[in-house]
């Protein structure tokens, strides 16, 4: 199977961490809230600096690659 990500927005790799809020672009998702469960039920890993919780671009490209591959959230 391709490497999904690579389809979604090659942008992301080069930033490396995106928001929440960023995060929801990504992901087969409408709002930050569902990203925040996913992130809190160990889903979706994310790092926190400071105050912002970030995920990095290698954790929505393993959720999206394994979500295809499950056909399930």
């Amino acid at each position: 199977m391709p490497n999904i990500i690579k389809l979604v927005d090659k942008k992301l790799r080069k930033k490396g961490l995106v928001t929440v809020e960023e995060a929801v672009n990504y992901l087969p998702c409408k709002t930050s809230h569902v990203v925040y469960n996913m992130i809190y039920q160990g889903r979706l890993k994310s790092v926190k600096i400071g105050r912002r919780r970030m995920i990095p671009a290698k954790a929505i490209e393993a959720f999206i690659n394994d979500w295809i591959s499950n056909k399930k959230l």
